[in-house]
């Protein structure tokens, strides 16, 4: 698992959405969906 991964996770659930989230981190809206739903194969859900 990737710190990034760990971050971007904790940025959209302080958030609420992964649009206010991509702000904060500096990244588009779609590489924070990339890296949840990299995050939610890891762990298999």
């Amino acid at each position: 698992m990737d710190l990034d991964t760990v971050r971007t996770f904790v940025a959209a659930a302080d958030a609420g959405q992964f649009q206010e989230a991509a702000a904060e981190l500096a990244v588009t809206q779609q590489a924070v969906s990339k890296r949840i739903a990299a995050l939610e194969r890891n762990l298999g859900v």
